[in-house]
């Protein structure tokens, strides 16, 4: 039996990162076109052919952090992006995938139209003051690591 300071009781690394974005495209998950895992099964070949890509507007920068850690003997990783959106957006109907385009040009893609799945939630920012101006919010969770795309 381990003490109280026993491998198990140690706290684990965790780690995050953040990523910057300048461009975001939805697609419905159905649409998606041929992907190829990379042998290190965090990169992929994907074929856009017949993808029904569609940008989603957005003001200044979107900002994706990336954690990874271990709990428990697990390995989780998981992102979530959040962007402030320039006029009204209607999301897609259905399960998407969601390709980044970040500030360094590397493209990544979240969803894979296999589960698990991106989450995207839209909610408005209402002002304190009637000076400011609302906007609307995106907000994209993905319960797995991001693949970069090979070739970006």
């Amino acid at each position: 039996m381990a003490g109280l300071f026993g491998k198990e009781n140690r706290p684990q690394p965790r780690h995050t990162m953040t990523r910057y974005i300048t461009h975001i495209s939805l697609a419905p998950a159905a649409s998606m076109g041929q992907l190829t895992l990379g042998p290190d099964g965090h990169t992929a070949a994907l074929d856009t052919k017949g993808a029904q890509w569609h940008t989603v507007p957005t003001t200044g920068l979107a900002a994706m952090e990336v954690n990874d850690e271990v709990a428990d003997g697990r390995h989780t990783c998981s992102a979530k992006l959040t962007a402030t959106l320039c006029g009204r957006y209607t999301p897609l109907a259905g399960p998407v995938a969601v390709l980044l385009t970040c500030a360094d040009g590397t493209r990544l893609l979240l969803g894979t139209g296999e589960r698990p799945m991106p989450a995207v939630t839209l909610a408005d920012t209402l002002p304190d003051k009637a000076a400011e101006r609302s906007a609307q919010t995106i907000t994209v969770s993905y319960p797995s690591r991001p693949l970069a795309l090979m070739g970006s």
